[in-house]
């Protein structure tokens, strides 16, 4: 797997990702923050991704991307999730 973030500055891999090189890259789920977004991420994700604008811009950006032909391309996408 390629890994761009080896060619970005660590203050802009922090910036994009969280300071992965102080906290690791597995998830504390004792960490009290971690726990409050898992109490609040479904409802986030509803009313920003699923309504309004953001129903709007997800879709129209899917749309786009069923017309791309992505074989034999390599593709970025730059955001939360899996």
């Amino acid at each position: 797997m390629f890994l761009f973030t080896k060619y970005l500055p660590r203050k802009l891999n922090n910036v994009l990702f969280g300071d992965r090189k102080t906290f690791g890259l597995e998830v504390d789920k004792e960490d009290k923050d971690w726990i409050s977004w898992l109490s609040t991420y479904h409802d986030f994700y509803m009313n920003t991704q699923k309504k309004g604008v953001g129903k709007y811009v997800n879709n129209a950006g899917y749309k786009i991307l069923r017309e791309v032909d992505l074989q034999d391309k390599v593709v970025l996408e730059i955001g939360p999730g899996s």
